[in-house]
């Protein structure tokens, strides 16, 4: 990641990271938009933040993953889809704070 961030001002680089978020959101986008049409993902937020804030949240997970030995998939796995789970769903202890605390 370090050394990401030290070439993402290159032109190339800054362009292949942006079309490799672009392409998880999109891969994202349709599951989110058929969870809320089945009323199984939360409909208070737009599809396309939901697919991003997935992303973020899986990219963060895998970024942690690559870079603390003391953090590892096997171990980390069941908070991150319970995480997920709260998150796609608006329950659990974070449910008011996508909205400023107003429901």
């Amino acid at each position: 990641m370090r050394a990401v961030a030290g070439v993402m001002h290159l032109p190339a680089v800054a362009d292949a990271l942006a079309a490799d978020d672009r392409a998880q959101r999109d891969l994202l986008l349709p599951w989110v938009e058929r969870g809320q049409a089945a009323g199984e993902v939360r409909a208070d937020l737009p599809p396309a933040r939901i697919a991003s804030w997935l992303a973020l949240l899986s990219g963060g997970f895998l970024e942690r993953v690559a870079t603390d030995p003391d953090f590892s998939v096997d171990g980390e796995r069941d908070l991150l889809l319970a995480t997920a789970r709260e998150f796609l769903t608006g329950h659990g202890p974070g449910a008011g704070a996508t909205t400023g605390g107003r429901r």
